[in-house]
Order: structure tokens, then C-alpha cells, then sequence
């Protein structure tokens, strides 16, 4: 009877499709990528060899024996392949390729039964008609250890099952039931081909385990970016979740384009693209030259470069080399673009011990760092001292507002017109129960996230209410305390109805604070905030635009907004010896003026900055020249000297 190879030819042409689709759909970098390109070239390779040999059953008789025998053994060679190119791929999904490795009994297991059943054999094979043989009249028939081929079989689905319930942590629940579920399918095709040596079925529910890998497992679309091709953020999630359940030790460069969103709106969405793939292409360069390197892209040109630590890599020199790249600008269709990149090394568990941390720290990377346009490093960024403040940060914070932990320091303010101090400004500070200061850049953003900003912003303004309440501040001569508002007070309904309500308790001169937004909330929520400050102002309090230049606030929205004073950001004072930023400040002064708003120079440190700030017609000065921030005792005790 001759052998039904319709299964054969379906087989090949839907692995051809397949194949197609991998390339189509640029699955071909990356280690999971190229272990199941292997896992279905292989399956290819069996399909076309069973084929071909079903075919040669029907051939005449005068037709060369020998061909036979190298049609029938490549068929069984590759058929015996592809056990252990399942087990490498069950290896990749897992990422424990490093556990692999070291595992001599593992890889021996995955080895020897190949080499000395399949190959061994079938090399011999011709002389001793061991696995199979042609007889006299030219029809295939199996040998006597022929059933060795299907043991081998048999040992490298159980060896893939039991390598899945022992990593199964590692994968996806619906992965792990997919991969799982193909050992019955396999199972199956093995017996009903073993008992009807006829019916070609098992190179067809090998394809069928190449489209559900495709489909319910590999499902590339799910882990790409598709602006540039590289792993995307679910993919790098689920990436790092399994190196912490490993505990692997992973090298990373953090890439995060600060004014990104501003070439978006210059260049528009295709030639923004088109900046983000260069970058990525650069960066996959690079990481073609070692192994275990993984490039991501997880959103508004934020790039992480990955290494799993089993290559050898330079980390520092790729941070460097990709640092300069950037920093030198790119051409793109006549536009020399200049980005403003924070590079980042950070070493893990060494530098950031855990997932979220170290995600809060990619987030704040921007915001937490000046940019000198140096690679960053997170283990001088993150001291050794505050790994433990930022991992319990949320503990922290519920002890603190239990305990009383908050304190209210403030610096003064100098009036350059009266030459002497009439305001200050109240800031925040937190102790945690060992007695060490945390810094507000660590406890504000997660009291932001968990909604504990609120009762953290009320006791700040009820301190301030009772301390302006108090004859002591009579004393003072000051006219006013300024109270920095979060993000998220700015956004919430009730902040005017809160502070108002503070006002009266306290019987505070609503003239007597003045509040002070950040350009970031007056990029939020125009409707919330317009309201809470209309409120305000009617009833008398004043406001102040902080941190003004580190944002992207134009004047026609600041002219807009009830606002008394702009602060002047730190960074104009520090770059002040460049001719250039001198004369944009000067000018930007002169426009603060025009819109009739007064000036609050902050970060002055030199009595030369003070001068020449004096001379510019800045209404007020504060920085370390004059105060650093201090409780409300030494506060009195200052301004009475």
C-alpha cells in the first residue's frame, strides 16, 4: 500500500506560509525570534525529507537504492531534530538559558539521546539495517531498534513537559497551557503513525504545533513596538519580572529623550517615527555584538538596553558610546536635531533591587537629574543609604502621618526694594523613624501616586495657618508665608474649599499666603485649576508660578492664569556665566515686568548673583546666600539677628 502523503504536502505548504510570516513580520532578531525560526525551519526541512521519501515509494525500480537510503535517513534526522529544538525553545520562553548552561546533567539529557540514537544510528545504519532497510523489492521497512527513535521522541516531549511544570513561574499562564497542551497533540500523532506506517500524520500535527506556538504562544505583535521594531513596555514588564523571580543579576542603560514631545509637534508623527528608529537601529547595532542584550522601547522616546550578564559587555563604554551618538545630534530631512538625553547605567540588585523601584526611578530619571550631558549613575543618584527609604517609601509615609514625622522648615525671602525679609517659603521635610532625612523628590511623587499628597498637603497649610496665627510671626515683620501646591491638590475640587475653610479657623488674613503651582499642574486640568484659583483670588490669596523655564508654559498662558509672582528656576541662576542664557534672562525678566507680575529669583548662592539680580530689578531673592531651609525656632531666632 502506498503511503497518503496529502498530510506531507499540507503540512509544507502551511509551514511556507509560516515561514513568510516570520520574515514578513521582521521575526527575525532576538533570541525567542531565532530559536522558533529554528524550531520551524527544522519542522520545513522533516516535512519536505517525508515528502519526498513518501514519493520515492511509487518511483521505479531501476531507481538508485542508495538516494533512498539518504532521503529516508535525512527525513528521520531532522524528524529527531526537532525534539531537542522544542526543548531549547521551552528553555527560551523560560529565559533560563544561564541555568542551562551551567546544568551539565540538563544539557547532556538534551545531547546524548540525539547523538547516539539519531545520529550514531543512522550513520551505521546503511550497513547494519539497524533503524531501517530497503529490501529486494525495493519497499521501506523499519529495523530492529527502530523503536529507539520514537524512545528518543518520547523522552525529549517529557523532558519539554517537565521542564514546563518546573519553570512554569516563568511563563504566562496561557503560554504554559499552550505549550503543555501540544504534548497530547504530539502524542498522538506518534502512535497513529507508528501503528499506520502508512498514514503520514506526524509532520502535519507538527505543523499545527509550529501555528499554535505562533498563535498562543510566540504572538510577537504583543511584545513589539510598533514605531521601532524593539521589545515594548508589557514585553520589558514581564522580561524583568522574570529576572527578579530568578534573581538574576541584569546591567542596564536607561535612554530617556527629554524634549522628545517637543519634536513630535515640530516634525509630526511620521518623521518622529522615523527619528525614533534611527535611534532604535543604532542601539540594535550595537547589541548584535554580544549576547544576552535585549533593546526596548517603552513609550515617548524612552529606551532601556538591557544585559542579562551573560556575555561580556562594557557597560560603561556602550552608556558612553550611546550617550555621544545622541548628544551629537541627528539629521533627518534637512533638520539638525539636537536631544537633550539622560543615560543612564544602572546595575541590578546592586543599584535598585527591585522592579518598581526601579521603574519609578526610570520615570523621575528627567526630573531628579540635572542634565550635564554625562552618562548618569544610578549607584551615585540612588545612595546606598536611601535604597531602603525608597523600597518601603509607602511605610514610610503611613508611619509618618501616624507619628507625627512631617516638618515644616522655611527659607526666608529677600525684598530687594525694603532690603529686608518679608516673606518666606514653607517647605516640607521628613524623618524617617531612624531619624534620617528623606528626600521630598522620594516621598512626594509616592504620596502623588497613593493619594496620601492631600492629608500631607493639609497638615502643611494648617501648619502654616496656626504658625501665621501666632504672635510669634507678628513678630517677624514678614507679610506672608508661600506654600508650595502638588500636581495633585491643584486637580482636586475640594482645594479651595480647604484652604478657605483653614483661613477661617485660624483667622489668617487671606494676603497672608500665597500659593504657589508648578508649571506642570498648569499643564493639567485648565477647567479644575481655573476654578480653584478664581475661588481663591476672590477671597484674597495670592499665587505664584514655580519652578518658571524648566517647563513648557508660554507667557500667553502664564499672562493668563490670577498670578501675583514668577519664580525664577534654579537652573537660569546656575548658567548665568553663559552670555547667551544672561541676555535670555534679562529679557525674560523685562517680559515678566511688562505683564505687571513681580520676580522671585531662586537658587542664589554668591553675593555677585545677588547684585547683579538686584540690578536686573528683581523684586526678590532667595537662595543659600541669604538662608538655607530651617524649623520655625531658628526661622524667629534669624530674623530677629
Amino acid at each position: 500500500m502506498a503511503p497518503i502523503y496529502y498530510f506531507d504536502i499540507a503540512a509544507l505548504v502551511l509551514l511556507f506560509v509560516l515561514l513568510i510570516t516570520v520574515f514578513s513580520r521582521r521575526m527575525t532578531r532576538g533570541r525567542e525570534n531565532i530559536v522558533f525560526l529554528l524550531f520551524l525551519l527544522v519542522s520545513m526541512l522533516a516535512s519536505s525529507c517525508s515528502l519526498t521519501t513518501a514519493i520515492a515509494s511509487n518511483w521505479p525500480i531501476g531507481y538508485p537504492v542508495g538516494l533512498r537510503y539518504v532521503l529516508h535517513t535525512c527525513y528521520l534526522l531532522f524528524r529527531n531534530l526537532i525534539g531537542p529544538c522544542y526543548v531549547f525553545y521551552i528553555v527560551t520562553l523560560t529565559d533560563t538559558w544561564d541555568v542551562f548552561r551551567k546544568g551539565i546533567l540538563g544539557r547532556m539529557m538534551v545531547i546524548v539521546p540525539f547523538i547516539i540514537i539519531a545520529i550514531l544510528l543512522l550513520v551505521v545504519n546503511p550497513f547494519t539495517h539497524l533503524v531501517f532497510y530497503i529490501d529486494d523489492t525495493l519497499v521501506y521497512q523499519r529495523g530492529k531498534l527502530f523503536i529507539l527513535l520514537y524512545v528518543a521522541a518520547v523522552f525529549y516531549l517529557s523532558y519539554a513537559m517537565a521542564y514546563i511544570i518546573i519553570n512554569y513561574r516563568m511563563l504566562e499562564r496561557t503560554k504554559a497551557v499552550a505549550l503543555f497542551s501540544l504534548g497530547p497533540l504530539t502524542v498522538i500523532s506518534v502512535l497513529v503513525q507508528f501503528v499506520y506506517p502508512m498514514l503520514l500524520v506526524e509532520m502535519f500535527c507538527t505543523m499545527i504545533a509550529n501555528v499554535l506556538m505562533l498563535l498562543a504562544v510566540h504572538r510577537p505583535e504583543e511584545a513589539m513596538d510598533a514605531q521601532t521594531g524593539l521589545k515594548n513596555l508589557p514585553a520589558y514588564m514581564e522580561d524583568m519580572r522574570r529576572h527578579a523571580l530568578k534573581h538574576k543579576s541584569v546591567g542596564m542603560i536607561i535612554i530617556s529623550i527629554a524634549n522628545y514631545d517637543s519634536y513630535v509637534t515640530l516634525l509630526g508623527y511620521d518623521r518622529s517615527n522615523e527619528l525614533l528608529r534611527r535611534i532604535a537601529k543604532y542601539m540594535l547595532d550595537i547589541s548584535f555584538q554580544y549576547r544576552s542584550v535585549e533593546v526596548y522601547h517603552i513609550g515617548n522616546g524612552r529606551f532601556h538596553f538591557v544585559s542579562r550578564g551573560e556575555g561580556k559587555i562594557d557597560l560603561d563604554q556602550v552608556a558612553n558610546d550611546i550617550n555621544r551618538y545622541l548628544r551629537d545630534g541627528i539629521q533627518l530631512d534637512g533638520y539638525e536635531l539636537s536631544l537633550i538625553a539622560y543615560v543612564s547605567v544602572v546595575r541590578c540588585p546592586e543599584d535598585v533591587s527591585d522592579y518598581p523601584t526601579l521603574m519609578r526611578y526610570s520615570n523621575e530619571l528627567v526630573k531628579s537629574c540635572d542634565y550635564t550631558g554625562q552618562v548618569i549613575y544610578a549607584s551615585k543618584v540612588i545612595k546606598d543609604s536611601m535604597k531602603l527609604v525608597v523600597d518601603n517609601i509607602d511605610d514610610i509615609l503611613d508611619d509618618a502621618l501616624i507619628n507625627h514625622r512631617f516638618e515644616v522648615y522655611y527659607q526666608p525671602i529677600f525684598s530687594v526694594k525694603s532690603q529686608s525679609f518679608t516673606s518666606a517659603e514653607a517647605l516640607l521635610r521628613l524623618r524617617d523613624a531612624e531619624g534620617r532625612f528623606i528626600s521630598p523628590a522620594q516621598f512626594i511623587p509616592a504620596a502623588e501616586r497613593s493619594g496620601k499628597i492631600h492629608r500631607i498637603g493639609d497638615y502643611v497649610l494648617e501648619e502654616v495657618c496656626r504658625f501665621i496665627s501666632s504672635e510669634d510671626f507678628a513678630k517677624t515683620g514678614m507679610e506672608y508665608i508661600e506654600i508650595n501646591l502638588s500636581v495633585s491638590q491643584c486637580m482636586h475640587k475640594e482645594l479651595a474649599n480647604r484652604v478657605l475653610m483653614l483661613l477661617e479657623k485660624y483667622h489668617v488674613d487671606a494676603k497672608c499666603i500665597n500659593l504657589e503651582i508648578t508649571e506642570t499642574a498648569v499643564g493639567f486640568s485648565q477647567n479644575i485649576l481655573m476654578e480653584n484659583l478664581e475661588v481663591l483670588s476672590q477671597a484674597g490669596v495670592t499665587f505664584s508660578l514655580d519652578d518658571f523655564g524648566t517647563g513648557y508654559s508660554n507667557m500667553v498662558r502664564v499672562a493668563s492664569l490670577p498670578l501675583r509672582i514668577v519664580k525664577l528656576d534654579k537652573s537660569f541662576v546656575d548658567r548665568m556665566d553663559n552670555p547667551r542664557i544672561k541676555v535670555i534672562v534679562r529679557d525674560l525678566i523685562n517680559l515678566i515686568k511688562d505683564v505687571e507680575m513681580e520676580i522671585v529669583v531662586e537658587g542664589v548662592e554668591t553675593g555677585d548673583m545677588a547684585n547683579q539680580f538686584a540690578e536686573y530689578d528683581c523684586e526678590y531673592i532667595q537662595g543659600y546666600y541669604y538662608a538655607k531651609p530651617m524649623p520655625k525656632q531658628n526661622l524667629l531666632q534669624f530674623l530677629c539677628e
